[in-house]
């Protein structure tokens, strides 16, 4: 069998944890020292900023993403389920509706107050009882 000097391990090229050794894309040499939240494990072997991989870098994704790949190599990119959005949005229209009662309340008690005051004062200067 003839030497191929691709196949042999450069000792200086190491995986990292972003992209361990035995999955089945990971290369040595990978840039990223971290990934985007979204991303279960990202790789690249040109640039990273910083050490961190693009969004464009995933390999897997974490739960509740789907993966949609953008290169030849099978990274790319995470974005959120359906199911997931749906559940957020709910989130967040509910913490929407209780913000805007918890307002109402305090203003609306606050405004009662202040005009039963008045018309408790009216209403002692005449001598007749408030209706």
């Amino acid at each position: 069998m003839p030497h191929n000097p691709q196949h042999e391990h450069n000792p200086r090229l190491r995986y990292r944890h972003t992209c361990p050794e035995g999955h089945g894309e990971c290369k040595p040499g990978n840039m990223c020292r971290s990934c985007p939240s979204e991303c279960a494990t990202c790789q690249n072997l040109r640039y990273a900023h910083k050490g961190v991989c693009s969004s464009s870098d995933c390999f897997t994704c974490n739960h509740g993403y789907k993966h949609t790949i953008k290169h030849g190599d099978g990274r790319g990119t995470c974005e959120m389920a359906d199911s997931q959005i749906l559940v957020y949005g709910a989130a967040g229209l509910v913490a929407l509706l209780l913000i805007a009662a918890a307002v109402y309340v305090v203003y609306y008690e606050a405004y009662r107050k202040r005009n039963l005051g008045k018309i408790f004062n009216r209403s002692k200067s005449k001598g007749a009882l408030p209706t």
